[in-house]
């Protein structure tokens, strides 16, 4: 993970990583050779000797002629690590049958160098491919004392709107039907200020002090 990070934070490191991605997957997929697999087997024959058995070349060819057809396509990675199975058996004899060495080298999961090598490399580039979600903006928290502020600011532009006016006004054109009578008069105020609004009677005229 480390090796990725740097890797897709790093435009050099990507560009070397595009350039040798396909070089990487050639080595990491490419099929054992039949010097590679002959080299694997006789690699035990310490532990089993039966390969240093005298044949002729034509019985060689024979003897080895199924093991390539049988581990055709497998890395040398996978064959290597099917033979460690393979000997790790309690019951394994030599050799090995091909078709039993094959089975093996595909259960057996192996990473070659070149397969890490590779795996960092494409999953470097795709990390640095994807788009990068936003930063989280900083919460700003407002205190008592700007809340309060805005608040009233809020609601100092409603109280000035034609509609909240028209509504103040009709609340105290329209009073409850709980409000006292005016001195003098057995209407209630309801009744007056309906029969105002209807144009039935005329709303007295109050004088300020200074007509007066």
């Amino acid at each position: 993970m480390v090796a990725i990070k740097a890797i897709a934070g790093s435009e050099i490191l990507r560009g070397q990583a595009a350039m040798l991605l396909p070089a990487l997957r050639h080595e990491a997929l490419k099929p054992a050779t039949p010097q590679e697999i002959v080299g694997i087997i006789r690699s035990r024959e310490q532990t089993f000797g039966d390969l240093r058995t005298k044949r002729t070349d034509a019985e060689w060819t024979m003897f080895w002629a199924d093991y390539f057809e049988a581990l055709k396509g497998l890395t040398a990675a996978s064959i290597e690590a099917g033979m460690k199975a393979y000997v790790a058996l309690p019951d394994a004899e030599w050799a090995p049958k091909p078709g039993k060495l094959a089975a093996l080298a595909r259960e057996t999961t192996v990473v070659s160098k070149f397969s890490r090598a590779w795996h960092r490399a494409k999953t470097a580039i795709q990390q640095a491919a994807q788009p990068k979600a936003p930063e989280p903006k900083p919460v700003v928290k407002d205190s008592p004392e700007q809340v309060k502020a805005m608040v009233s600011e809020v609601k100092q532009a409603l109280d000035g709107t034609p509609t909240a006016m028209a509504m103040k006004a009709r609340r105290t054109l329209h009073r409850p039907p709980s409000a006292p009578l005016e001195a003098g008069s057995h209407m209630s105020a309801e009744m007056r200020a309906k029969l105002i609004e209807q144009g039935v009677i005329v709303a007295p005229v109050v004088q300020n002090e200074e007509a007066a």
